[in-house]
C-alpha cells in the first residue's frame, strides 16, 4: 500500500465508525480477542494514517465494524 492508500484506509475506518455511532472504546472492545494490543491510543494512530493495518487486520476491522473489506477499502458503507 502506498502512503495515500494507507492515508484513505485511514479516513474510511474513522467515517464508518462514525456513521455507526461507535466510539474508540467500543471498537476497541469489538478488536481485542483479535488484534493484540489494541487500544485507544492505537485505534487512534490508525484512524489518522499513523499506523499501518496488515492484510489480517483489514479483514478484524471489517468484522468488526459489520462491513466487508471492499466497503472498507473503498468506503462503501451504505449499510
Amino acid at each position: 500500500m502506498t502512503i495515500r492508500d494507507v492515508k484513505e484506509l485511514a479516513k474510511h475506518i474513522k467515517i464508518i465508525r462514525l456513521q455507526q455511532e461507535l466510539t474508540q472504546k467500543e471498537l476497541v472492545e469489538r478488536l481485542e480477542n483479535k488484534i493484540p494490543n489494541i487500544s485507544q491510543v492505537l485505534i487512534s494512530k490508525i484512524e489518522n494514517g499513523v499506523r499501518r493495518l496488515s492484510a489480517t487486520e483489514v479483514v478484524d476491522y471489517a468484522e468488526a465494524l459489520g462491513v466487508t473489506v471492499e466497503q472498507l477499502l473503498t468506503k462503501k458503507s451504505d449499510k
